[in-house]
């Protein structure tokens, strides 16, 4: 095994050389012989006379200079230098800078990763020129926000982080090429700040992983932007950074946007909305920027609509899904007027693969519930026939009058004037020949028609034209389509509106699209899976 200091045996360079030179020499025989003994390491194992022996050289400061100068640019050195030292002594924390990946490192493997993906998708050579430049500026950026803190003093810095939260706060974050190497650097530094506990030997900063890829998803010109990090590279202090970057940007509509987190679980998602760091979670990171957390794994709705006002929200999949759904057809207004402006999807692989095949089911079937068939078959019919392109309000209310027509023989004042012309000029008498309909009981408030032998006792000054009469005998005697027991004439009252409602948007859905139809299974098959009917 050969001396770590030992360079005698190197080939001496005749050739006259600057002193630059010649150390940049000396560094590179020594990172030679460095690697030869890293190899006889790997082969041959170290027994205890080597650990007391190489735990001297590793701690002795001039040894300890050179190590660091050998390995200032190789990332693999550094990180091997950090685990001998973990193994000469257990007991120590590895530094952070010595298991730290190198910018360029990672720089060179995300190029590596874009050409291949795009060579498998597309067969042919990319555009090596359009992701050199992408990459070329994310790395700028990301070295040129490591840089800032040498320039400041500690006090100074402190007054400009919260002189730039306050104004992205009033003004919003715009990201552009000086604003996000700010923000990455006020970044980080709420990170050292919040997250390096009183015990911690180092300060706790963000990784160059972490930095490349928050700068990465910053400066995307892609709508969807999908990143691969390693476990335990600290995804979960990446999401809080894009998080809390675009909610201090502005929408369209010049207002603070709302970004939605997507866990893989409730228990990550109320640990990084409402821990503290010192208990695991996120929450004081978002403090810092004065920007509102919340989740919405709540089973109450009352607390899930006030979680919906927070800037920044966590929650699986199946919470967004079910309040997403419970506004759209259910009318319950949970999410209230939040826009999705952003949603970060935590753990895609798990949303996509683990779960891709989940359904969420927002109902059930119900005992009875087959004998509204004909009225849903009834709104259908109504909504297929409708014109293309009306206005949808018109529609429903149009329909509205049909059904409520066919269950009640229900009538409007204008049916009277479409009847008898004459009452539409005198609106006093529509008016009290309606009123009358409703004392003698032919009639409720809203039309209804109640008894059709009370027609006849419909006693009106000035007479009652006929055609009157002969209306609202046929529409006592109306041919139904509607068939429904008694029982469930008030549940039908309360839902109506909404089923309307429900048939537009579904009108405008696509099969296999946005849905797939399940097919009715009496056998004892395992499968689960919505099965599409021919």
């Amino acid at each position: 095994m050969r001396d770590l200091s030992m360079t005698d045996e190197a080939p001496k360079n005749k050739t006259t050389i600057s002193s630059s030179e010649k150390a940049e020499e000396i560094l590179s025989i020594q990172r030679h012989y460095f690697r030869e003994f890293l190899d006889s390491l790997e082969k041959h194992g170290a027994n205890q006379q080597f650990i007391t022996s190489i735990s001297g050289i590793l701690e002795h400061p001039v040894y300890s200079k050179m190590l660091g100068d050998i390995t200032k640019n190789d990332g693999l050195l550094k990180t091997a230098v950090g685990f001998l030292r973990n193994s000469v002594n257990p007991g120590a924390t590895i530094s952070q800078e010595c298991i730290e990946k190198l910018i360029d490192d990672i720089m060179s493997k995300m190029r590596k990763a874009l050409l291949e993906n795009e060579r498998k998708a597309t067969r042919k050579v990319p555009d090596d020129d359009v992701y050199i430049r992408m990459l070329d500026d994310v790395k700028k950026k990301t070295e040129k926000s490591k840089l800032i803190p040498d320039k400041l003093k500690d006090c100074e810095v402190q007054i400009g982080i919260r002189k730039l939260i306050k104004q992205w706060q009033t003004k919003g974050l715009e990201l552009n090429d000086t604003s996000v190497v700010e923000f990455l650097y006020v970044y980080d530094y709420a990170v050292q700040k919040t997250c390096t506990k009183e015990e911690d030997k180092e300060i706790f900063r963000l990784r160059n992983t972490q930095r490349v890829t928050i700068m990465t998803l910053l400066t995307s010109k892609s709508k969807n932007t999908l990143m691969q990090v390693s476990t335990g590279e600290g995804k979960s202090l990446i999401v809080t950074g894009v998080a809390i970057a675009f909610a201090l940007c502005r929408n369209k509509e010049n207002k603070k946007k709302k970004i939605d987190v997507i866990t893989s679980n409730d228990v990550l998602a109320r640990r990084d909305s409402t821990l503290s760091v010192a208990d695991g979670g996120l929450r004081d990171l978002y403090e810092y920027f004065n920007i509102s957390v919340a989740n919405n794994c709540s089973q109450w709705v009352d607390e899930r609509t006030q979680a919906y006002n927070a800037a920044v929200v966590y929650g699986q999949l199946a919470n967004f899904q079910r309040d997403y759904l419970l506004d759209k057809f259910y009318g319950h207004n949970v999410r209230g007027d939040r826009t999705m402006d952003l949603v970060i999807i935590d753990e895609v692989d798990c949303m996509l693969l683990d779960r891709g095949n989940n359904a969420l089911y927002l109902s059930h079937d119900i005992p009875g519930m087959e004998m509204l068939e004909s009225l849903y078959v009834f709104i259908w019919e109504k909504i297929r026939s409708s014109s293309t392109g009306s206005d949808k309000m018109a529609i429903i209310k149009c329909i509205k009058s049909a059904v409520l027509y066919d269950l009640y023989g229900a009538i409007t004042k204008e049916d009277l004037e479409s009847i008898h012309g004459p009452l539409k000029d005198k609106p006093s008498e529509k008016n009290a020949l309606w009123d009358h309909l409703i004392e003698k009981k032919v009639i409720d408030p809203q039309g209804c028609l109640l008894m059709e032998g009370k027609i006849k006792d419909i006693n009106f000054e000035p007479k009652l034209n006929p055609k009157i009469i002969f209306y609202l005998h046929s529409v006592a005697k109306r041919e139904r389509s509607i068939r429904l027991p008694e029982h469930l004439m008030s549940f039908v009252d309360r839902h109506l509106d909404t089923w309307l409602d429900n048939a537009m948007q579904a009108l405008e859905l696509r099969r296999d699209e946005d849905y797939v139809v399940d097919q009715d299974r009496t056998d004892a098959s395992p499968d689960l899976n919505p099965q599409r009917c021919a």
